[in-house]
């Protein structure tokens, strides 16, 4: 690990540690970094007045503030290019503070040296915060009322395009296609068979889209392949109630799915359309979400039992018990650096899980009932809210900001990014899709 990015690393892991110092009542980056600037100008004061031990604690003190603003500092929505260069002058702040606070911790304190280093370490703060000055601000958020009457918005997907997205409404058994989310452009409206309830959608390997049908007692219980001409074929399971719920593309470029009501993970090969069902080892597991992890095995929730499963494609699989008991994990979804983040809807919490099982949550505001959620290009874990009616984000050391939605009770249910500062979301109650963009 390079130097910069190791100490990123501990002043991150300070920050979510509880750093020493005096809180840091900071909403965002450049709220954080103007506590750290006040302070550091204060310490200067100090060390000219002689008074050395006022003027440590202050130092210590902004490492805080400083972590905060490494934290937050993908929330701001900047160009990569931009948050790497101000990621960069803040590490060299701390670099200069830490050089402050060790001549003031020496057997014999150096006042002189120390102030020349809090004096650099302000100089590159000040060429941060003006380059934080160019961040967008509050992001705006657009809610288009989807022109089926009976759908109920659940799932969403890209498309291979980088552009459409792909929404399916169990309730109304359609699939919606918006090759635009301005209010301008109607989306395509694609019919499944009567009583299929689709959830789950996710594109193959072939670019067809591959839909998870729960079904009802007229019809379902499948999985469906749509081709944008309409084209509908369906892959029935076998008798039961299986209730296809989550679904992936597999480490084999197989379709792989969870069935809710059958406790199982079922695989199935498009080309010669043969099905085969993997049993979880926990009964009435209930499993939902589904996701290709990047160790090549498939990993899963288990709304019932509150484990989180891995399973590799022969089949075998591993169990791992979420810490918050009744937690009902829903929604899964890959992350950086090989971790997979798990929604925790009746725990209020997001749960990241290692490659090898390692657990860590992340609490959310009282109310909280997270679904969907997604790991963006800005560093965060975006999640929708259905208890608290908001899109919310998590940092990497667990600061929460949250968006409200101006539809009461709208129940947002899945999330995508669609760029850098640009999200789409589904609303299951609202029967709406919506937009949450930053300027710029």
């Amino acid at each position: 690990m390079r130097k910069g990015a190791a100490l990123v690393a501990v002043l991150l892991a300070a920050l979510a540690g509880g750093a020493s110092g005096a809180p840091v009542p900071a909403r965002d980056a450049k709220d954080s970094l103007g506590v750290a600037r006040r302070q550091e100008t204060t310490a200067l004061g100090d060390l000219a007045g002689g008074r050395v031990p006022a003027a440590l604690a202050l130092l210590r003190a902004s490492h805080a503030a400083l972590a905060a603003t490494l934290d937050t500092l993908g929330a701001a929505e900047l160009p990569a290019a931009t948050t790497a260069d101000i990621r960069g002058r803040l590490v060299a702040a701390a670099r200069a503070k830490n050089r402050a606070i060790a001549a003031l911790t020496a057997r014999s304190p150096n006042t002189r040296t120390a102030a020349a280093a809090v004096r650099v370490a302000l100089a590159a703060e000040k060429r941060a915060a003006a380059r934080l000055g160019d961040a967008p601000g509050e992001p705006a958020i657009a809610e288009l009322p989807i022109p089926v009457t009976v759908f109920g918005a659940f799932d969403m997907a890209l498309d291979p395009d980088g552009k459409s997205v792909w929404v399916s409404g169990p309730d109304g058994s359609r699939i919606l296609l918006y090759r635009s989310l301005d209010a301008a452009s109607p989306p395509t409206t694609f019919r499944l068979p009567p009583g299929s309830a689709p959830r789950g959608i996710a594109f193959g390997p072939d670019g067809a889209l591959y839909v998870a049908e729960s079904g009802t007692n007229i019809g379902g219980n499948a999985i469906g392949r749509l081709l944008p001409t309409g084209d509908v074929k369906q892959f029935f399971l076998p008798a039961g109630a299986g209730a296809p719920w989550g679904i992936t593309v597999g480490p084999d470029g197989k379709i792989w799915f969870t069935e809710v009501s059958a406790g199982k993970v079922g695989r199935l090969d498009p080309a010669t359309g043969a099905l085969r069902e993997f049993p979880l080892p926990t009964p009435n597991s209930q499993p939902q979400g589904i996701v290709l992890g990047a160790d090549g095995a498939l990993w899963g929730t288990e709304a019932g039992a509150g484990r989180v499963f891995r399973m590799t494609a022969d089949g075998h699989a591993t169990e791992y018990r979420i810490p918050t008991p009744n937690s009902v994990p829903v929604a899964i979804a890959p992350g950086r650096f090989g971790y997979l983040w798990v929604s925790e809807l009746s725990g209020g919490k997001l749960l990241r899980v290692s490659r090898t099982g390692r657990m860590k949550e992340f609490p959310l505001p009282a109310g909280a009932r997270p679904y969907g959620l997604v790991s963006a290009p800005d560093g965060n874990v975006w999640f929708a809210d259905r208890g608290r009616n908001r899109i919310g984000l998590v940092t990497p050391a667990g600061r929460v900001f949250e968006f409200p939605l101006a539809t009461p009770n709208a129940q947002p249910t899945a999330i995508v990014a669609l760029g850098l500062g640009s999200f789409a979301f589904t609303e299951f109650a609202a029967n709406q899709v919506g937009t949450l963009r930053f300027p710029g």
